[in-house]
């Protein structure tokens, strides 16, 4: 007898506790991974360093980097560097905004380094994807029209926004 309890009740009892645990363990990942991708999604234009995530989810920022490497198959940084590339080709894309504007709403502090980081990631320049992609959009206005390609446009954002919210909606039920 151990507290009162019989040898052969004990061990599926443990057996239980054990599952249980690592089930727990394995949501509180999910959830945790979960909410830093929604939180970079709306923090680009933020300090997103290892070691102010770690700090804002109380965690240490080597488990931090291992943790989010292991589950999502990316290094965090290549993943926020990636992040913030694709809403400044959305950027450059959708908008007349400077360069300069754009650089700084994803998160780099310095025009140069971007436009780095912005080459590496895509093979042109911001204004060479600017040119490019206006050239496809000219392209399309003469195929479509200036009202289809309106269309489009108004299309492409509603997409933008409708993700904006599912990241949203995803964080705020996370928090439940």
């Amino acid at each position: 007898l151990i507290f009162g309890f019989q040898e052969p009740i004990l061990l599926p009892l443990q057996s239980f506790i054990a599952i249980f645990e690592k089930t727990q363990k394995i949501l509180l990942t999910d959830t945790v991974i979960d909410q830093i991708k929604s939180y970079i999604a709306q923090n680009l234009s933020d300090d997103l360093s290892r070691e102010h995530l770690a700090r804002h989810f109380f965690l240490n920022p080597d488990y931090l980097s291992r943790l989010f490497k292991k589950e999502t198959g990316y290094p965090l940084q290549v993943y926020i560097v990636e992040e913030r590339i694709k809403k400044a080709k959305f950027l450059l894309e959708t908008t007349d905004l400077s360069i300069s504007e754009i650089h700084e709403q994803v998160g780099f502090t310095n025009s140069s380094y971007f436009s780095k980081i912005f080459k590496r990631e895509t093979g042109l320049t911001p204004q060479e994807y600017r040119q490019q992609t206006q050239t496809t959009q000219l392209a399309t206005k003469t195929a479509v029209g200036d009202k289809d390609l309106e269309i489009v446009k108004l299309f492409n954002y509603n997409v933008f926004i409708l993700k904006k919210i599912y990241i949203i909606t995803n964080t705020f039920y996370l928090y439940q």
